[in-house]
C-alpha cells in the first residue's frame, strides 16, 4: 500500500483478488471495495476524517494493513 500516509487516495499492489474492508480505530467499517485484479489498483477514499484506519481482506494471506490519512 502506497502511499502511506496519504492525503486521500492509496494504490494496492500484489494483493489477492477479493472483497476489502477498511475499519476505523474502534472497528466500525468505513468503506469497502473490491481488488480486480493482484497487480495495480487505485482506492479512493478522500471523505475520510483524518486519521488511522486499519485494511482487511478476506484472505487469510492478506494481512491487516494501517493506513494514514491526512486530509
Amino acid at each position: 500500500i502506497y502511499p502511506n500516509p496519504t492525503s486521500g487516495n492509496f494504490t494496492i499492489s500484489n494483493a489477492p483478488i477479493g472483497a476489502y474492508t477498511i475499519v476505523d480505530e474502534i472497528g466500525k467499517v468505513v468503506h469497502q471495495f473490491e481488488v480486480s485484479d493482484n497487480y495495480v489498483q487505485s482506492v479512493n477514499i478522500d471523505f475520510l476524517s483524518k486519521g488511522i484506519y486499519f485494511l482487511q481482506g478476506n484472505n487469510v494471506k492478506f494481512p491487516t494493513e494501517k493506513i494514514m490519512v491526512f486530509n
